[in-house]
């Protein structure tokens, strides 16, 4: 039976803590083909120990999910993506070993400590709260060099297939998540709530106009409000107007314009219905039509499903995405003047929840007590670079020539990013500036419609500049429903990877 991913357990993070245990040397030769990344497996494996000497685990569940990954089954060959994830794993060990040459650190491990749901004990004090975030030191492994028994550096560990390929993202937060830990962001954040029930509300009459949502009027013909409009109705609301229970009207999947939907051709006040039935009577209205069950199938859901709806463009769904996704949707606009209105404060947050700025200081503050002795504390960025091309076992096998070894692997030198080294960039480009004042600004880059193949997300890009140098690059998605957060994801630009390396630092 093939070995598969479990979800929440990452292969690479495991491959790149077993590879710290080898020599540069060695695993140089273990990546130089495929052959040898295979072999590679068998060596890997007796590092997890899960005591010093090896690789740590905080759970014999975590123990046993990553182990299952070193299994090759049927064999002789690893799955493709085991291989593609070993290779990345080698990558970003090699990252590591030079960057704990630069910090003076001998490369090979004593120790590395798996941080996933559960810390191992030696290094659960580790695992602090900031910035609103319960683990805000974001390691996915820590390493312990060999000869320094209070020495703990920390990796974030990203990948991505090629050198060229775009950066993994080093964020993915909600909205409201990121704004934490500060009194500024309340208002920041009342700012951008009451935009987003503007723009949604207005959407929603819009919708209703079209024809795509049917919506009463309050007793005396009161419209609802924005704010009812965007999120606050009840559940005797969703049944009246036969809607999903727990689903917010903006968030309908279907729509009236769907042939699939029940329903009469004129509303009670004689107006056009583009429903597939029509009684004439205005009582019937929403009403299951003559010989039907059920009338509407909630707006579509029940008749089709999502991947059926996904691929529709008469959706109510579709419809507000086109919405996000027009040129001059005011929603973008105004929610980007709100964060440029704070721009220095939540500028400093982002940098800070993406790149883990002062996560050395804040380790320090949160321990008090100096409870390891003298902390010997670093942490860095890491991104591990390589794939295997798909071929199948047969050729693996029966071809093991120069060539074939050559086209089996991709792997490029991975990236490691000292956190040190991060603040001295943006030391720098303050020093440069002749602008002190606004810091921190936010430009718009481009906005995207949902994409037609998967119906979203909508999402808006732009960079986050510090002192007119993009540092950031940012989208500001509405994954899911609309009445949810939308997600912040990012990663450092080129302009700033420049100042890095042209540093002295790098």
């Amino acid at each position: 039976m093939a070995i598969k991913q479990q979800e929440g357990f990452e292969p690479s993070e495991v491959f790149t803590a077993t590879a710290m245990f080898f020599s540069e040397s060695v695993l140089t030769t273990a990546k130089s083909d495929v052959f040898n990344v295979v072999n590679f497996f068998s060596e890997a494996v007796k590092k997890l120990t899960d005591s010093e000497g090896g690789v740590v685990f905080g759970s014999g569940t975590e123990k046993a999910a990553f182990e299952s990954y070193f299994t090759v089954d049927p064999g002789p060959f690893p799955e493709g993506w085991q291989l593609t994830n070993m290779v990345q794993g080698i990558s970003a060990a090699l990252a590591i070993k030079k960057w704990l040459s630069s910090k003076r650190k001998n490369p090979m491990a004593q120790t590395v400590y798996m941080t996933g749901k559960q810390w191992p004990s030696e290094v659960a004090p580790l695992e602090i709260e900031a910035r609103g975030f319960k683990s805000y030191n974001s390691s996915d492994i820590i390493v312990k060099p060999v000869g320094t028994p209070n020495g703990y550096y920390g990796v974030s560990l990203k990948k991505k297939p090629t050198k060229d390929s775009v950066d993994p993202t080093m964020i993915n937060k909600a909205f409201d998540t990121v704004l934490q830990d500060n009194t500024i962001f309340g208002k920041l954040k009342t700012g951008i709530v009451d935009e987003r029930i503007k723009f949604f509300g207005n959407v929603l009459r819009d919708a209703v106009a079209e024809g795509h949502i049917h919506l009463g009027r309050l007793t005396g013909g009161k419209i609802r409000d924005n704010k009812w409009l965007f999120s606050g109705h009840s559940t005797d609301d969703r049944t009246i107007h036969n809607m999903a229970k727990d689903r917010a009207f903006i968030d309908t999947k279907g729509s009236l314009k769907m042939p699939e939907i029940i329903g009469p051709l004129k509303d009670p006040k004689g107006r056009n219905n583009p429903g597939k039935h029509n009684t004439g009577n205005s009582d019937d209205w929403g009403k299951a039509a003559p010989g039907q069950s059920a009338s509407w199938n909630n707006y579509g859901d029940s008749a089709l499903g999502k991947s059926q709806l996904s691929q529709r463009n008469d959706t109510m769904r579709k419809y507000v995405n086109s919405q996000l996704g027009k040129s001059n949707c005011p929603l973008y606009a105004a929610m980007l003047k709100v964060m440029n209105e704070y721009a220095d404060v939540f500028g400093e947050q982002l940098v800070s929840v993406t790149l883990r700025t002062d996560i050395l200081k804040e380790i320090e503050r949160k321990l008090g007590v100096k409870r390891f002795g003298e902390l010997d504390i670093g942490f860095a960025l890491v991104t591990g670079i390589g794939k295997t091309p798909k071929v199948s076992t047969s050729q693996q096998i029966a071809k093991k020539d120069k060539e074939i070894k050559k086209t089996l692997l991709d792997i490029s030198e991975g990236k490691a990013y000292d956190i040190e080294c991060v603040l001295e960039g943006l030391n720098h480009l303050d020093k440069k500036s002749s602008n002190k004042q606004n810091n921190y600004r936010f430009v718009l880059q481009e906005k995207e419609e949902a994409h037609v193949d998967d119906d979203g997300p909508a999402k808006l890009i732009f960079d986050l500049l510090k002192n007119d140098t993009p540092i950031l690059n940012m989208e500001l998605r509405f994954k899911g429903g609309f009445t949810s957060q939308p997600q912040f994801f990012g990663y450092m630009t080129k302009e700033f990877k420049s100042v890095l390396t042209t540093g002295k630092c790098l």
